[in-house]
C-alpha cells in the first residue's frame, strides 16, 4: 500500500521492473520530478495534450491536475494508465514507463523565480516578454520553458533568444481574445514576479519537428500554442 505523504514532505518514485527511484517534491509532477533527477522518461508537450508521456501506475496514488486532458483516452484510464506531465503522486507509488536515452536531458529543468524587467509590442497581438533569473539562463534552441502565474495553470512557451550567463529568458508570446493566461502576461507590469520551470524539449537533439515552426534565426517548438484547459491560451 502506498504511504501517504505528509505536508510539505517529497514522495518515492520507484520505476517498476528495475531499482531505479526518483524523489517528487510537493506539487511536483511525476514527469518533471523525473526530468530533474535526469531520468528519460518520455514525453513531448508537457501539456497533457500530446500522450507520450502515458505511465502505468502501478501502486500510490496521485492527482489529476486535468482530469479532461486530451491526451489520455478513458479506457487508458480506467486500466490504470496516467499522464505523467498531469499526476501529482499523493504518496510513495510504482509506476511502468517509457524511459529512452534520448529523452535524458542536457540541462536538467529547474524551477526558480523570474523577474519581468521589460516587454516589446511586435505586432498588435504579439509582444516579447524579457525576464531575469539569478541564475544563467541554460538551454537549447528549439525549448520551452513553463509559465506559472499565481493561480492560474502553467503554459508553456518556446524561448526566443540564446543561452546567456545574465539570466535573462525572452518569449514572444501572441495574445489570444480568450486567453486566461495570455492576457494575465499581457498585463504584468514591469518588475512582476513570477515562476519559470525548464527548460524543456526535445528539438535541439534532432527530434522529428512535427510541433515546430520557423521564426527568426531559430526553431521554436509551438508548445506554446498547446490548447490549455478550456482551450485558452
Amino acid at each position: 500500500m502506498s504511504q501517504s505523504a505528509e505536508p510539505g514532505s517529497a514522495s518515492t518514485v520507484h520505476l517498476a521492473g528495475s531499482d531505479t527511484t526518483y524523489s517528487c517534491a510537493p506539487g511536483d509532477t511525476l514527469l518533471r520530478a523525473g526530468l530533474r533527477a535526469g531520468l528519460g522518461l518520455s514525453y513531448e508537450c508537457n501539456a497533457g495534450s500530446c500522450g507520450t508521456c502515458k505511465i502505468d501506475l502501478v501502486a500510490g496514488e496521485v492527482c489529476d491536475l486535468w482530469p479532461e486532458a486530451p491526451g489520455i483516452k478513458l479506457r487508458d484510464r480506467e486500466r490504470g494508465r496516467r499522464l505523467a506531465c498531469q499526476s501529482v503522486p499523493l504518496g510513495d507509488c510504482t509506476i511502468k514507463s517509457r524511459v529512452a536515452e534520448v529523452y535524458v536531458p542536457v540541462h536538467r529543468p529547474q524551477r526558480q523565480s523570474v523577474w519581468l524587467t521589460g516587454a516589446r509590442d511586435i505586432t498588435h497581438d504579439m509582444r516579447e516578454f524579457s525576464l531575469r533569473a539569478l541564475t544563467p539562463a541554460t538551454f537549447r534552441a528549439g525549448q520551452y520553458a513553463m509559465l506559472h502565474l499565481a493561480g492560474m495553470p502553467p503554459r508553456a512557451y518556446s524561448m526566443s533568444n540564446t543561452a546567456n550567463a545574465d539570466g535573462l529568458w525572452q518569449f514572444m508570446v501572441r495574445r489570444t481574445p480568450n486567453g486566461v493566461v495570455s492576457n494575465a502576461l499581457f498585463a504584468l507590469p514591469p518588475g512582476s514576479a513570477l515562476e519559470l520551470d525548464g527548460p524543456y524539449g526535445l528539438a535541439a537533439r534532432g527530434w522529428p519537428a512535427r510541433h515546430c515552426l520557423y521564426s527568426g534565426r531559430l526553431w521554436h517548438c509551438a508548445h506554446g500554442r498547446y490548447p490549455g484547459r478550456g482551450g485558452d491560451a
